[in-house]
């Protein structure tokens, strides 16, 4: 079996990390109590826990469920290089997440 190119739930939540850099910069993200404006800093993906970093994938497969979401620099038919031209994704909320092909 073929490698598949892209792993999208992985760069889609990766890609939904970096968005709300602009919000934490801006200070327009949900705070936690008594938390003053201007401490939150915008943690990289690296800095950010892996129970963090699930929670972007959750967010990508219930994306990727729902809606046809493909890289710009990605050809959307060129499937010369995988037998399996894309990962479909059952999502039922946290927790109940499966990948069919």
């Amino acid at each position: 079996m073929a490698a598949v190119k892209f792993d999208y739930v992985e760069r889609l939540a990766r890609d939904l990390h970096e968005a709300a850099r602009d919000a934490v910069l801006a200070n327009k993200v949900v705070k936690k109590d008594g938390a003053p404006l201007g401490e939150i800093k915008f943690l990289s993906w690296d800095e950010i826990t892996e129970d963090a970093r699930e929670g972007r994938r959750i967010m990508a497969r219930f994306l990727l469920a729902r809606y046809w979401v493909f890289p710009k620099d990605q050809t959307i038919f060129d499937f010369t290089d995988t037998p399996e031209p894309t990962k479909l994704y059952d999502f039922d909320g946290p927790g109940h997440t499966s990948a069919s092909q």
